[in-house]
């Protein structure tokens, strides 16, 4: 941190293993333990997108925690994070387990947050959060489930969450997949209503004829910053990095 400047970015979403291989939700075990494997060469591009934009706060969705967490928290330390936590999903087994990663390099203090979520496909990859006193900061990282019934009750969560923020008389800043746009989120996160957004096409990162790219992933934050500049960023994964230089 210098001043109030919060470092050089901000980043969100850098999935660890997206399409290429195949994704192992649904394979064979037999299969999963040949592609699961192949991604490893993912996690030093993902570690590379990081270093390149060197930023104070960091949100990594779909981690293979089990096969990746050692390595990422030991270059994680490397890179002067200090806090690190983990939110797994529930619906992958073992050495499949897919877990978002929330860290800063100021110090923090873990703020409870329970998301819901449902042993399925697409049924929530994971959530965690963090307080900063040095900036009277509150940080939720969230990877949301597919539009349907969970992911409106995923939603209300996030609002509940940030109301209690607010009330404590915290800064806000809320970022990862949500699966959905702006316009949806708004209808049932209204303290997210008058929020800034990063906002960009993000997945799929790759040009298909089938599918426009939609903004689902996103960076919100309140009325005490100012976006100096922002973007997108491809690498490896289905989804962009989502990055924002924020006052």
């Amino acid at each position: 941190m210098r001043g109030n400047k919060l470092g050089d970015a901000v980043l969100s979403n850098l999935s660890m293993h997206g399409l290429r291989p195949v994704l192992p939700c649904g394979l064979p075990r037999w299969l999963r333990k040949l592609t699961v494997p192949a991604r490893n060469k993912y996690l030093k591009n993902a570690i590379s997108l990081v270093e390149n934009f060197s930023p104070d706060i960091l949100c990594l969705n779909e981690v293979l925690v089990d096969t990746h967490g050692k390595e990422l928290e030991k270059k994680l330390h490397e890179m002067g994070f200090t806090t690190i936590i983990y939110g797994v999903s529930l619906h992958h087994l073992p050495q499949f387990r897919i877990s978002l990663v929330l860290a800063t390099k100021a110090k923090a203090e873990t703020i409870p947050f329970s998301l819901s979520m449902e042993n399925r496909p697409g049924g929530s990859g994971g959530a965690g959060s963090l307080f900063i006193p040095s900036e009277n900061l509150a940080v939720l990282g969230v990877h949301l489930a597919l539009p349907g019934t969970l992911l409106d009750t995923e939603l209300e969560e996030v609002n509940t969450w940030m109301q209690n923020q607010k009330k404590l008389g915290r800064r806000v800043l809320v970022l990862g997949d949500f699966n959905t746009d702006k316009k949806q989120i708004d209808k049932k996160v209204p303290a997210l209503s008058s929020f800034t957004e990063t906002a960009a096409p993000t997945c799929p990162s790759f040009k298909t004829l089938f599918k426009k790219s939609d903004c689902i992933d996103h960076i919100f934050f309140d009325e005490s910053f100012q976006n100096v500049n922002s973007g997108v960023e491809a690498g490896y994964s289905d989804h962009k990095l989502v990055w924002a230089e924020l006052n």
